[in-house]
């Protein structure tokens, strides 16, 4: 049995004593409180946890973006190149063509040099012969000449015997 004194409030170890009614009605309210308590912080932590999942997702849509925008771009950079490969391809093509225009002309040029170089050698030797008939038809002319004058004088010489 306590006394009046730890009924007033110097009770063992320094609490006050209470009827056990008064205990099980603090108990339940001290309970429900924590429930309570437990309740709300479950309700924040869930919040948290949706609060979360939303940022997360929307980082993952602007993640999403970005490689698609990164993906359109690379598309784009890659028909780029494809475009400037096929230019350079036809302006390859262009060059070797006109390098075998180029060729053919060298070619044509050289065996055009030759003739050339030929024909002047040709020229040079129809010169030499014309040369040589030329200093033949001199001897024609001066024995033609030398023969006219013979026949002359062997037709006198045949007038004065007869």
């Amino acid at each position: 049995v306590l006394s009046a004194e730890q009924r007033l409030g110097a009770g063992v170890a320094g609490r006050a004593w209470t009827s056990p009614i008064a205990d099980g009605a603090a108990q339940r309210a001290h309970y429900s409180e924590e429930r309570r308590r437990h309740s709300l912080e479950i309700l924040r932590l869930k919040a948290a946890h949706v609060s979360r999942e939303q940022e997360l997702e929307r980082a993952l849509l602007r993640e999403t973006a970005a490689h698609e925008d990164a993906a359109a771009k690379r598309r784009e950079a890659q028909a780029k190149l494809d475009a400037a490969l096929e230019e350079l391809k036809n302006r390859t093509e262009q060059l070797a063509t006109v390098n075998s225009q180029y060729d053919d002309e060298a070619r044509l040029s050289a065996r055009l040099q030759e003739d050339v170089m030929n024909l002047e050698k040709e020229n040079d030797e129809q010169g030499l012969r014309l040369r040589h008939l030329e200093s033949r038809d001199s001897e024609a002319r001066a024995l033609a000449t030398a023969n006219d004058r013979l026949e002359k004088e062997l037709a006198e010489a045949r007038s004065q015997r007869i």
